[in-house]
């Protein structure tokens, strides 16, 4: 998959519908607690996802990075919602463990 390719797909007709099935299947498996999901700009993340904002993952594509009009704000971002002591590592694709199987 290009970079990016990811990450464009959320753009694309049907990732409301996706993402609706992504916190029903949260729902149905226990998790919606542990798990959230929200479709929003991603200079909109404070506004867009309830507090409280200790994230231990932040998960990035190189291909998102590249792309981004402004990469010191996201950092600020990014580093306000993680949990203290965590950071955002950029990666080409998801950890193995959080890969669907």
């Amino acid at each position: 998959m290009p970079f990016g390719a990811d990450s464009l797909t959320l753009a694309q007709p049907g990732a409301i519908r996706a993402i609706e099935a992504a916190r029903n299947l949260a729902n149905e498996l226990g998790l919606a607690g542990q798990a959230r999901f929200v479709h929003a700009g991603v200079y909109d993340a404070v506004e867009a996802i309830p507090a409280p904002h200790a994230f231990d993952l932040v998960f990035v594509t190189w291909g998102a990075i590249c792309r981004l009009p402004d990469i010191t704000q996201w950092a600020q971002i990014v580093a306000g919602m993680a949990a203290a002591g965590r950071i955002a590592v950029p990666r080409r694709r998801p950890p193995r463990r959080l890969r669907a199987r």
